[in-house]
This record gives structure tokens, sequence and C-alpha cells, in this order.
């Protein structure tokens, strides 16, 4: 499988709708923000490796939106989603999001790598799985901080909502900090819907499929509006909701 090259040297939001290998570069000293919007819908690959280089004052906001169309299939559909984010350089910051939706016997590993190279660093990772059928997700996040990257910042966040009984949710964060006067962390949550609002909801008269849209929504709304523009959001939206 090939190798596409993105070189970035300007604001800018580009939306792919890409399964294959990517590398991401963003120019030295360009003062470049991007967005990028990666959308992974072809349930035919099997593996895509995204990774990203980010030089001295650059700012890249990644959002992946995972959407693959296994339902009906009764055999495991085994699926790996590695993304690397390298912050080579002072001053580098680099942001992922993810959102995806999983079905029937699909089973996805997710691997986060966020190395901070040098000193004034900031790597952030927020995703979260919504999990229907018999799905299984693993997610891995290391938090790389190596020596004499002082005073950089990174976490790692994920969050898992089981919307059946037969659905697995795993997540394993691991931080290594080689450096002083630094910021690291992590948090992860896996669980159902909250039983007392869909109760609530249900006592309004509204029918199930839309109780778990609505509640849904509120989820995606609590982690992802406040960093991305109202069409990006709505596009995940659309997408997410079953």
């Amino acid at each position: 499988m090939g190798i596409k090259r993105l070189i970035l040297d300007r604001n800018n939001l580009k939306v792919f709708k890409f399964e294959e290998n990517i590398d991401i570069s963003l120019k030295d000293n360009s003062n470049c923000s991007s967005e990028l919007m990666f959308i992974l819908s072809n349930e035919n690959i099997k593996e895509t490796n995204i990774h990203i280089k980010l030089e001295h004052e650059t700012n890249l906001r990644l959002f992946v939106l995972v959407t693959y169309n296994t339902k009906g299939r009764s055999i495991k559909d085994k699926k790996n989603i590695n993304i690397t984010l390298n912050l080579l350089h002072e001053n580098a910051r680099g942001e992922v999001f993810l959102a995806g939706k999983y079905h029937s016997n699909s089973d996805t590993d997710i691997n986060i790598v966020i190395n901070n190279r040098k000193k004034n660093t900031k790597g952030y990772y927020r995703g979260i799985n919504f999990l229907y059928d018999s799905s299984h997700i693993f997610t891995k996040g290391l938090i790389n901080i190596f020596q004499f990257a002082n005073k950089s910042d990174s976490y790692f966040k994920d969050n898992n909502v089981l919307l059946s009984p037969k659905t697995i949710a795993k997540t394993s964060p691991i931080l290594e900090i080689k450096a002083d006067d630094v910021k690291a962390s992590h948090g992860a949550t896996i669980g159902m819907l909250d039983e007392s609002q869909i109760f609530y909801l249900e006592s309004r008269g509204f029918e199930r499929k839309d109780i778990n849209d609505i509640l849904i929504d509120g989820l995606l709304k609590k982690n992802f509006t406040e960093y991305m523009s109202d069409e990006l959001y709505n596009l995940f939206k659309d997408n997410i909701s079953n």
C-alpha cells in the first residue's frame, strides 16, 4: 500500500475520504494553523496509518471520523487504526479528535502515540466511540515526553459508549516521562447511556431510537463542539447517528 504525503503551509481546512497510509507535515516557521478531516468508511481496508510531523511554531487539528459499514456481517471484521503525532520542534501543537461507530462483529484496535520531542510542545488526543451489536474496540494511548522536552503538555482522553450488552471496550493509556516540569495526563470512560435520561425521555413520549440519537448528540457536543465549526460538527453528527 502506498503512502500519501501532505505538506501544509497555510491556514486551511481540508476534508479527505481516505483509507491508506498518510504522512502529514507542517512546514517550519510557517505559523501555520491547519485543520484536516479524514473519513474512514471503506470496510475493505484493514489498516490505516496516519503519521504527523509538526515543525517549529505550527498548529494542527486533525479530525478522524470512523464509519465502517459492517452491518450484517457474521464474521469477525478486524481493523487497525494507527495515529502517530510527532512534535519535532519547539512550540509545535497538535490535536487529534476521533469519533467512531462500530457495528456487527467489528473488532477495531486504535493505537495513538504522542511524541513530545522538544520543549514547549503540546499534543492532545480526544476520542469517543459508539459500539453496537457485538463490536469490540481496544484503544491504546502512549504519551512519550522525551528528555529535555521541558514545559511540554500532553493528554489522552478516551470515551466509549456501549449500546448493546454484547459490546466490549478496553482502553490502555501509558505515560513515559523523561523530562522535568511537564504536564501529562490521561482519562478514560466505558459505560452505557444514562438510564435516568432514557427513562425521562421515554416518559415524554420519545421512541428508543430517537432517544439514542438525542443522547449521542449530547455526548458529541460535550466532547467536540468547543473545538470545531458548526459545519464540521454537523458532519460528525450526521455520520455517527445510527
